[in-house]
Order: structure tokens, then C-alpha cells, then sequence
């Protein structure tokens, strides 16, 4: 299934689907614990249309899938093919984790940079999230 969401296009699969992806990102929430650290390119490529609440509970699953396991969540998003991507995932993620005590999540992730094995392109994540973290708009 997470192969799936990469890339979906959540307007279209609303119209197909009946008015559920709303129901279908709410689902992915409530399981985020099954949703494997190898599946985490997948889903951070899954933002593709979405807006209201469906942006607000596809970011939470993005801010949860992040503090679980920082460092590939940050590996995943160093794949990223463009900036526009990047940025764009940066920006639901950072929003997601406005709900989260952001002096904790910027203390965690100045950790992760000094003594984690992060390579230049995951550092450059690192700094891009510290800049926006505590300012996701």
C-alpha cells in the first residue's frame, strides 16, 4: 500500500474513492506504528493535493514517522529528486511538528547532527528543518 501513496494525487483519489481520503490518511495515522522505515520515501512523496484538514493529518503522520526515527526520516528526505520537493515536504513536516515542543525537536536534532553519521546532504536537511521548525509558514 505505501508504495502507493507516493506520488498520489489525493483531489482525484477523493473523487474516485467516494470523498475517502480523508478516511484513508486518517487510517495511515492510527497505524503509523506499521508503516516501515524502509516505506518512508513513499509516503514523504505522498503530499500530492492535499489541502484542510487532509494537509493537517498528513502532516501529523509526517511529524510522527520523523520522531520515531529522525535520522531516516532525514535520509528519506535527503532523496528527494528537486528543491520544490523539499521544500514542500519540509514545510508540511516543520508544520507537523509545530504541535511538538520545538525547542525539544531543535535540541534533538542539533544532537542528531553533531553525533549522528549524517551525510552532506542529510546535514543540509538537518539545517533547512532547524530554520523552519520553530516558523513553518
Amino acid at each position: 500500500m505505501m508504495r502507493q501513496i507516493a506520488g498520489v494525487d489525493w483531489n482525484e483519489y477523493n473523487q474516485i474513492s467516494s470523498h475517502q481520503s480523508l478516511e484513508t490518511v486518517e487510517y495511515l495515522y492510527n497505524h503509523a506504528d506499521m508503516i516501515a522505515v524502509g516505506d518512508y520515501p513513499d509516503i514523504i512523496r505522498g503530499e500530492n493535493g492535499t489541502d484542510g484538514a487532509l494537509t493537517e493529518s498528513y502532516d501529523a503522520i509526517l511529524a510522527e514517522l520523523y520522531t520515531r526515527e529522525p535520522s531516516k526520516f532525514i535520509e528519506a528526505l535527503a532523496g528527494l529528486e528537486t528543491p520544490s520537493e523539499m521544500e514542500s515536504v519540509v514545510s508540511h513536516l516543520t508544520y507537523g511538528l509545530s504541535y511538538q515542543d520545538t525547542a525539544q525537536v531543535k535540541a534533538k536534532l542539533e544532537q542528531l547532527k553533531q553525533t549522528g553519521d549524517l551525510s552532506v546532504d542529510e546535514r543540509r536537511v538537518a539545517d533547512q528543518l532547524l530554520g523552519r521548525v520553530e516558523h513553518p509558514y
